[in-house]
């Protein structure tokens, strides 16, 4: 009898617990994705107090490309015929 009576006890310890058991990930998810969204943030804000520097070092006008070939392949000739 007293064993009916102590498992008809809807407040129990056993009950009770594990409804009142919170988890906390997905809290760190919220924040994980937050704080991604704020880096994202503050990169763009960083990079935009920046200018932008171009390098056209390497990009050219077609005939002065063909002019440079021109005067190298005239160079490489001395060093082909010595070396072939």
């Amino acid at each position: 009898m007293n064993d009916k009576n102590a498992n008809s006890n809807p407040q129990g310890t056993n009950s009770n617990s594990s409804a009142t058991k919170k988890t906390f990930w997905p809290y760190g998810i919220l924040l994980s994705l937050f704080a991604i969204v704020c880096a994202c943030v503050v990169t763009i804000i960083y990079a935009s107090n920046y200018p932008v520097y171009e390098d056209d070092s390497f990009l050219g006008k077609y005939q002065e490309v063909i002019i440079i070939s021109t005067k190298f392949s005239k160079k490489m000739k001395p060093l082909s015929a010595n070396f072939a």
